[in-house]
């Protein structure tokens, strides 16, 4: 069967790290991105599927060092990403009740949001009580992890701050950014590459650079449409493909000197079709139209008679262009929109999911896998860089700064919402390992983050006359050992 298959590939996998991670660096890594967290975030996926993603997960926490190992050669790696914490606060999102929202509905039922909860917790609670078994083995020390580690994650913090300081139109941010190598040099190019290679990049801000009234901006936009090729594309594809890049502006001029830029690439790469004066024309009017018709706040919405009537205005060698034309444009906007801006496109996504079937998202779910599966096979090529094994415990004080916050919210919301007394004791100890490992790194404010939350859930604060229930009892049974 589906489930027989999907455990066996689990199990496939889960004995290749155990046992050959060493080897698969770069496939382990491609696997946990784009199969284990677009699988578990996905709207689609069946509750099954989560569920055995979910128990793979736990099972290589509970794995010895593993998961430190991960946060060492993923996070730690200056060319790699964020995934040990990534991948910590996912199940920290699933154990505080994510399946419960509409976009869900028909896939995952109330009774089986529990369970995933529960696992989830029982991933977490096993990386606590993991970290501070590890923290107490005798190994032999060796500094060179938490130093090597700092100034990784120390350098990708800073790097991250400049990128929000530039994503929000401050003027020292990429002079930051040059200096920490991001940004190759101060030229319009190495600015372009930047914003065409960088997915941290807001799309707004790559629209108010384009409709910026400078040279080098100008130059920047130039580079950039200079990469695409429309050669033998309708216009109305290229430009909804160009508009797909970014968020465009605005205000009326900086929409006119960005239309005026991608009219001239699109008559350079179609000479002999439109003038460049009819192609800036043709595309401001079906701005206009994308604007009249798909804008829920615009009440008349323009017609195609009025669509015709403004394109018949516009003359091409002198004649007026053809009819047909016009309306195979203002029906190509009319089903499919240019652009949509980014908040009102994802209540739209979000609101296609909550309408889709259960079949349909079904079916949808067998896409997404089809496009992991490419994205899977264009990376297999890719040469396995070295894996670091754990040779000391000194890696873990950074590997706690940096998950800490992620455990303070699972505690603080997993105890007030737990009615399970087995699951509550080990909340409870799980809160004291928390304290004494904050103890043992001479993390002194977040410890006393968490033991505030130990007397909140003792109980011994509340006033006069209040009763004690069985979870204040679990938390005052660990105060007191």
């Amino acid at each position: 069967s589906e489930n027989q298959i999907l455990k066996s590939a689990l199990v496939i996998f889960l004995n290749l790290v155990v046992n050959f991670r060493e080897h698969l660096k770069v496939e382990i890594g491609i696997f946990l991105k784009d199969v284990f967290m677009k699988t578990l975030d996905s709207f689609n996926s069946k509750f099954n599927v989560k569920f055995y993603l979910l128990q793979v997960l736990t099972a290589l926490i509970e794995e010895k060092s593993i998961i430190i190992e991960f946060f060492l050669n993923y996070d730690c790696d200056a060319g790699g990403e964020d995934l040990c914490q990534q991948t910590i606060e996912l199940l920290v999102r699933t154990a505080q009740g994510k399946f419960t929202k509409n976009v869900y509905s028909g896939l995952i039922n109330a009774s089986e949001e529990l369970e995933l909860r529960k696992e989830a917790s029982q991933g977490i609670i096993s990386l606590i009580q993991g970290l501070q078994n590890f923290e107490q083995a005798e190994i032999k020390n060796n500094n060179y992890e938490q130093q090597d580690g700092e100034a990784v994650l120390s350098k990708r913090r800073v790097i991250e701050d400049a990128i929000k300081k530039f994503n929000i139109g401050n003027k020292k941010a990429t002079k930051e950014l040059i200096e920490l190598e991001i940004i190759e040099n101060d030229s319009a190019e190495a600015l372009c590459n930047f914003l065409k290679n960088n997915k941290r990049v807001e799309q707004t801000i790559i629209g108010e650079i384009f409709g910026r009234d400078d040279k080098f901006s100008q130059d920047v936009l130039k580079l950039f449409l200079q990469s695409m090729d429309f050669s033998n594309q309708d216009l109305a594809s290229s430009l909804r493909f160009f508009l797909s890049l970014f968020e465009m502006p605005g205000e009326g001029q900086k929409v006119e000197r960005i239309l005026e830029t991608f009219s001239s690439r699109y008559v350079e790469c179609n000479p002999g079709n439109l003038s460049n004066d009819s192609t800036y024309m043709l595309s401001f009017l079906l701005m206009m139209a994308q604007t009249s018709i798909h804008n829920p706040k615009v009440l008349e919405k323009m017609t195609l008679q009025q669509f015709l009537s403004i394109g018949g205005n516009i003359k091409e060698n002198g004649k007026t262009i053809e009819t047909s034309f016009l309306e195979k444009l203002f029906r190509e906007v009319e089903l499919r929109p240019l652009a949509i801006h980014s908040s009102e496109r994802r209540k739209q996504e979000i609101q296609k999911v909550i309408d889709l079937s259960n079949n349909e998202k079904q079916e949808l779910f067998k896409q997404e896998s089809e496009k992991v599966t490419l994205a899977l096979s264009s990376q297999s090529m890719l040469q396995s860089k070295k894996y670091n094994f754990i040779s000391s415990s000194n890696i873990l004080p950074l590997f706690f700064k940096t998950i800490w916050s992620s455990l303070l919210s699972f505690l603080s919301t997993s105890v007030v919402e737990c009615n399970d007394l087995v699951l509550l004791s080990r909340l409870a100890e799980t809160t004291v390992s928390t304290i004494l490992l904050c103890d043992k790194f001479d993390m002194n404010t977040e410890r006393d983050s968490f033991v505030n939350l130990l007397i909140q859930f003792s109980g011994l604060e509340l006033g006069k006359g209040k009763l004690l229930d069985d979870k204040n009892r679990r938390f005052i049974k660990e105060i007191i050992s």
